[in-house]
């Protein structure tokens, strides 16, 4: 059977308790006792109690009070509530399945179960970055309470040095940076009579700088053609973003986003960004806010 922490207690209320505000009891010794036991002896001496936490211990059996707020002897009276805490025993704990939860989740799923979580990263191609790969031990074996499980984290896909592509032409640097490496490319045009159409002129990612596919870089090409800037369309409904792109001569492609701050049907975000050159009838991506999730 697997490890259930739930414990069924009886709480002892105020309406089960006759009070006595004036009469002060002796506390009497509950450590040790079944809480059924424990809420008996309370209620013979008019005293309320309350469990404010739960251990794994293999010092005592479950539902058995290790630990109570108020010495023994001590004077208590209607008003004091001791508090108390009640063991969960040491019964295998079985490890949960944390794969693709975030490290902080899977932290809160582990200390639910009574276990430690040491964390590590290591890279991963299929794995987005920040989520479980997997644990050792493994998801479904049952260990003791309190045992530490290493949890890996993905960073992601291994990083490379970003390619040197200035002076190529533009086809040839596309392949290289997104065909060959998994890059998003973003191209914009520099109008510039002394190079070569379709020569690269500058690259937004320096060459040899540590990047990752999926990671995106700006590429800009020289063009004898006339240039036109990109307008700005953040804010902007998607309407009107739409129409703006398209009486400046540009294609408009657009993809959706939930966005707790931007309202939604308004563009969160413009690529290229605004100010950028490009030739007629080129393609400008906006995202255009879903609202709130």
């Amino acid at each position: 059977a697997g490890f259930k922490s739930e414990i069924k207690l009886t709480v002892a209320k105020p309406s089960d308790i006759k009070p006595n505000i004036e009469l002060k009891e002796k506390m009497p010794k509950l450590s040790g006792m079944k809480y059924d036991n424990a809420l008996n002896a309370a209620k013979d001496k008019n005293i309320r109690i309350k469990v404010v936490d739960y251990v794994y211990t293999d010092e005592q059996e479950r539902e058995v009070i290790t630990k109570q707020s108020v010495d023994v002897n001590e004077e208590v009276s209607f008003d004091d509530v001791v508090e108390l805490t009640v063991s969960l025993g040491n019964d295998p704990v079985e490890i949960p399945d944390l794969s693709y939860y975030t490290q902080e989740d899977a932290q809160f799923l582990l200390s639910a179960r009574g276990l430690k979580g040491k964390f590590r990263e290591q890279e991963s191609a299929t794995v987005k970055e920040g989520l479980v790969i997997g644990t050792q031990p493994s998801a479904g074996e049952n260990v003791s309470p309190d045992t530490e499980v290493t949890v890996i984290i993905s960073s992601g896909k291994e990083a490379f040095q970003m390619p040197d592509v200035v002076g190529k032409q533009e086809k040839d640097a596309l392949k290289i940076l997104k065909e060959d490496n998994g890059l998003v490319v973003h191209t914009v045009y520099e109008e510039n009579d002394s190079k070569p159409e379709g020569e690269v002129l500058n690259q937004s990612v320096k060459a040899g700088e540590e990047v990752k596919s999926g990671n995106e870089v700006t590429i800009t090409v020289c063009t004898h053609s006339p240039t036109f800037e990109v307008p700005k369309v953040v804010g902007k409904t998607k309407k009107e973003a739409k129409k703006s792109l398209e009486n400046a001569g540009f294609k408009v492609t657009i993809s959706e986003s939930y966005d707790d701050k931007v309202e939604k049907d308004h563009v969160i975000s413009q690529s290229p960004k605004e100010g950028s050159k490009l030739k007629k009838g080129d393609t400008v991506v906006i995202t255009v806010s879903k609202g709130k999730k």
